[in-house]
């Protein structure tokens, strides 16, 4: 997989969530790796897939995790902090094709990761958005 994968702990979700706050403050990296732009499209899917939890007693967006404690998620400035400090390792990757970033929900209940997964591919294959697997290089695209 061509993926730099942070771990995180996360949980469940049924509302939007407006993601901006957990955004602002972060300072603008110059960096190898696109911190912003990935970090970005990665609260977006977990907002969008129905992962974060706005929690209401502390307003903060986090996760609950199967033993039912509160996981938040980093922020962006966490995150780029995370990137700045470990600069050489991500010098060496990024050419290696190691060019997304991926925040996993790793305290969050499989059966309801496999339901929201279900419900994304049934969601795909309505729109027609699902593509067969080529067996090979000279296959149509």
């Amino acid at each position: 997989m061509d993926k730099n994968v942070v771990e995180l702990k996360f949980g469940l979700m049924k509302q939007s969530i407006d993601t901006s706050a957990h955004m602002e403050g972060a300072p603008q990296s110059e960096q190898l790796f696109p911190v912003e732009r990935e970090y970005a499209r990665c609260i977006t899917t977990l907002n969008r897939t129905g992962i974060l939890t706005l929690l209401p007693k502390s307003e903060s967006i986090e996760v609950i995790g199967i033993d039912g404690k509160e996981y938040p998620i980093p922020t962006q400035k966490q995150v780029v902090e995370l990137f700045d400090h470990n600069r050489e390792l991500v010098g060496r990757k990024v050419p290696q094709g190691f060019d997304r970033l991926e925040l996993t929900p790793m305290a969050m209940p499989i059966p309801h990761l496999i339901a929201l997964m279900k419900a994304a591919i049934l969601k795909h294959a309505a729109e027609g958005k699902i593509y067969q697997t080529r067996r090979s290089p000279s296959d149509p695209l």
